[in-house]
């Protein structure tokens, strides 16, 4: 009877474990997830999820819940994003954010009360290593072909001669591969499985170390050097496993030390590190500095969720020209978008777990002391899951792994598996439930899994129509597609901008309804603005088609606010160049046109265009 029990309680899970593995398989996969139709499918998971979820927690209405402190932590960051995202200036950023915050939290939720069975966690936990001794054999592969492709995209030229895996970004791969790799040793060093099962573990381990290698990502390499440190001086205190793991390392350590005898990349990419002079892979210290700057101004609550990319230009510092994305500290990027409030919510459970960890080590460790002591499944993944961990709390001062949504539902997985050991050390957070808390939980659950489903088709849906748009061969077939997904989303800006640009486009082309053309890509700039106050880009066009028509006092305006948006921009400045062109006022064009060309001296294309026109008319050399 107790046998067929537990068969149903997995069949009834079983649809849980299906669709994480989904999660956990096709993130890393399709590029980590960081394109929003991937991201889509991954949120469309996830919704499904806590669905049945609620459902589960209704059908087995009498089974306990494991309601540990974590849960409750991670509660509030949910709400906390879902409040400040009500509050955003950019609604459409701000909604993505809480998609996924929401897409993580429900997995975190999920995992710790239905996927905490010690069966499920050994799934779970093998899948994850398969996937990453998958993609470091794909890695090895690409860095011995010296291959310069991911699936059907190019890499971009910074990343050649690195692996990245099925990742455009090298230190993403090495972000995986450094959560997944000790989990590997500590189960096939110190767990009580089978023989052939834990040295097929430990050469997972080794070739996910081989593969983050030759990802040549710094920051990958100390993380998950200090985490192999940690276990190497845990397992030396342990008689039965002092023998394994130092062989195990001294054959880590030759192999790392052969390779970079043979390769000057290594010591190249180690000395680089100092350098500080502007180049694409260490500029991390001029946004640091631009995002402190940020927060500073936004203390207490941060910027809004997702923010920080879209306020950047207001800080620019005058050597960077690039879009900066992320602010390459995972934590200071917290910080700016969450304010003080969210990064410390954020860090909330991590603390929690800090401060409980004696208890949930007493309660997974066993004695080793013992002549008949035998290995435990616990302990290994505890602390499996605990060095993962670590390594990408480390890696996360100096990269952006946790805005990639693959890694950060890795993490979020090890996190709940780490947290769900705390039920081994106490039973006081094994909650009987009430019919009032199933009467809450069913419709919290199914509701935010309907929800997130909807969002997440929604996404799909307005990406296809973009994709879509971007590919037509008619103007009439892009401007109805683009409509399209102007009405799917209309808090997406890119669908009003592109109609502003491919109205102005067509105006600047002089046909006989330059003038209509004009004045309907300023409708569409603003309805861009409205969507997002923050977009220079549409300020920029709006003012071009104005200046096209003549009405150079309006355009003006436009301009003048794009530039307090962006003072520090060469594309911003070269627009106004063009702008006191075309308004005759040449010694303001020449101004801005020689600023421009200050903060860009290359590859800058309207200034190199139209200055010499302006010299020309005021008789410069």
């Amino acid at each position: 009877m107790a046998r067929s029990k537990s068969l149903a309680g997995y069949l009834l899970e079983f649809p849980l474990f299906v669709c994480l593995a989904a999660i956990l398989i096709g993130g890393p996969l399709w590029l980590g997830a960081v394109d929003v139709n991937a991201f889509s499918v991954m949120g469309a998971l996830a919704g499904f999820m806590l669905c049945w979820h609620g459902v589960l927690i209704a059908i087995r209405r009498t089974q306990r819940q494991l309601w540990i402190p974590p849960c409750f932590s991670a509660g509030l960051f949910v709400l906390f994003v879902c409040w400040r995202f009500g509050a955003a200036d950019i609604s459409y950023v701000a909604r993505l954010e809480w998609l996924r915050v929401l897409c993580y939290g429900g997995i975190f939720i999920i995992t710790i009360q239905q996927l905490h069975k010690q069966g499920w966690i050994h799934a779970i936990l093998f899948t994850l290593i398969l996937v990453g001794t998958g993609l470091s054999i794909m890695a090895m592969i690409q860095y011995i072909t010296d291959s310069k492709m991911v699936w059907n995209q190019q890499l971009p030229q910074q990343y050649w001669g690195r692996a990245s895996g099925s990742y455009i970004c090298p230190n993403h791969l090495g972000g995986l591969l450094e959560m997944i790799a000790p989990v590997a040793l500590s189960l096939g060093l110190t767990s009580r499985l089978s023989h052939s099962l834990r040295i097929g573990l430990v050469y997972c381990g080794l070739v996910m170390i081989a593969g983050l290698v030759v990802t040549f990502s710094r920051g990958a390499w100390f993380s998950l050097a200090v985490s192999l440190t940690l276990l190497l001086m845990f397992l030396l205190r342990r008689p039965n496993h002092r023998w394994a793991a130092l062989a195990v390392f001294v054959l880590v350590s030759a192999g790392i030390f052969v390779f970079a005898s043979k390769n000057s990349e290594i010591s190249q990419r180690i000395v680089e590190v100092a350098d500080n002079e502007g180049n694409i892979e260490n500029i991390r210290f001029v946004i640091w500095k631009a995002a402190t700057a940020m927060w500073r101004d936004h203390a207490v609550l941060g910027v809004g969720p997702g923010h920080f990319d879209y306020l950047f230009p207001a800080y620019r510092p005058e050597e960077f020209q690039l879009r900066a994305g992320y602010a390459h500290n995972d934590y200071l990027n917290a910080l700016t978008d969450y304010g003080v409030v969210g990064l410390l919510l954020v860090l909330l459970t991590p603390l929690i777990l800090i401060w409980n960890f004696p208890a949930i080590w007493k309660g997974n460790r066993r004695d080793h002391t013992a002549l008949t002591s035998k290995n435990s499944n616990k302990e290994p993944v505890l602390i499996g899951c605990g060095l993962g961990m670590l390594a990408m709390l480390i890696h996360s001062f100096v990269d952006f792994n946790m805005q990639i949504p693959a890694n950060a539902a890795v993490f979020v997985v090890l996190l709940a598996i780490f947290s769900s050991q705390w039920r081994n050390a106490t039973r006081r957070f094994w909650i009987s439930p009430k019919l009032w808390m199933t009467a809450i939980q069913l419709p919290v659950f199914v509701g935010l899994g309907i929800y997130l489903g909807f969002q997440s088709w929604r996404l799909w849906s307005s990406q296809d129509v973009m994709k879509q748009a971007r590919s037509a061969t008619t103007g009439s077939q892009q401007i109805e597609l683009l409509q399209t997904g102007h009405r799917i989303d209309p808090a997406n800006w890119k669908f009003s901008t592109m109609l502003g640009e491919f109205f102005r486009s067509r105006s600047f082309e002089g046909n006989d309804n330059y003038q209509e053309d004009a004045e309907a890509a300023v409708q569409w700039f603003d309805r861009s603005i409205e969507a997002n106050p923050w977009h220079y880009y549409a300020y920029l066009r709006a003012g071009l088609a104005l200046d096209y028509i003549y009405q150079h006092e309006k355009a003006e305006d436009y301009f003048q606010k794009a530039l307090a948006i962006d003072p520090n921009g060469y594309f911003t400045h070269s627009h106004l160049g063009w702008h006191y062109l075309n308004a005759g006022d040449y010694e303001k064009s020449l101004e801005f046109f020689q600023r421009s060309l200050e903060l860009k001296p290359e590859d800058n294309e309207i200034t190199e265009r139209y200055l010499p026109v302006v010299k020309s008319r005021l008789n410069i050399d």
